[in-house]
């Protein structure tokens, strides 16, 4: 069983975990799905899920943005 210290991402992979996140959110992955990952991947709950709502709140602007065009 891996220690907390293995669970707890460190600045690069609590980095990489965001843009990874975010990236998917973009091209339509499910929100919950996306969730899960982090959160295997240490980052805590409340983290993430505000990270995963900002991402989707992005994707709706841009596809609005791009309905505009």
């Amino acid at each position: 069983m891996p220690s907390d210290a293995n669970r707890k991402p460190d600045s690069a992979r609590l980095a990489s975990a965001v843009r990874d996140a975010r990236a998917r959110i973009l091209w339509g992955d499910p929100g919950p799905a996306v969730l899960d990952a982090m959160m295997e991947a240490g980052v805590e709950g409340a983290f993430a899920q505000t990270v995963v709502a900002e991402a989707m709140k992005e994707r709706g602007r841009e596809i609005r943005k791009s309905g505009l065009r």
